[in-house]
């Protein structure tokens, strides 16, 4: 894993390669940490300020994002664990189980009026769903998707929501709760 730093010089991250990376600001001191899952053998680590590693799980996650959920500018990692369901690594402390199910895709992205980001779920055969700090689980759409993203994409300071349904629907959906 290598990574272009200031004036484009490349810096070797880590020798081993990455089942998954994420990146968000864990201890909210402006600059962005490195989330790598290493697969089952070595699990997630992180590297903190370009500068340390520690291991966040000894688990592989399926899927995993980060977000701000709380809204206190240090981003919570949000993993599914296949068999364990949904955690939170929080505030860049604790542990928080989320949910019971497994996730096939996860996004973050603040999508409504409130503060702090949501994390929206794939659930398999269960649909997509939202969930907020300020907020209780709300079924967005009742199909699954191949992919889930989040984006400002009409610069209304709230970011849409961006679901691939692989071919489902063939028509817009109706307005819900994510306007």
């Amino acid at each position: 894993i290598w990574t272009a730093l200031r004036g484009g010089v490349w810096r070797r991250v880590h020798p081993l390669s990455a089942d998954g990376m994420v990146t968000g600001d864990l201890d909210g001191n402006g600059p962005d940490d490195l989330v790598i899952d290493f697969g089952p053998s070595f699990g997630v680590w992180v590297w903190m300020n370009q500068a340390r590693w520690f291991q966040l799980h000894v688990l592989s996650p399926s899927v995993m994002t980060i977000g701000d959920l709380d809204h206190n500018g240090r981003g919570d990692v949000i993993l599914s664990f296949p068999g364990f369901g949904i955690w939170i690594w929080q505030n860049n402390v604790s542990w928080r189980q989320l949910h019971l199910l497994d996730a096939s895709h996860l996004a973050t992205g603040n999508l409504d009026a409130s503060p702090g980001d949501e994390v929206v779920v794939d659930f398999p055969g269960f649909g997509i769903w939202a969930f907020g700090e300020s907020s209780a689980w709300m079924q967005v759409r009742p199909l699954s998707a191949t992919t889930i993203l989040t984006a400002d994409l009409d610069a209304s300071g709230r970011d849409n929501l961006i679901i691939d349904f692989h071919g489902e629907l063939a028509h817009p959906i109706e307005k819900n709760g994510f306007n």
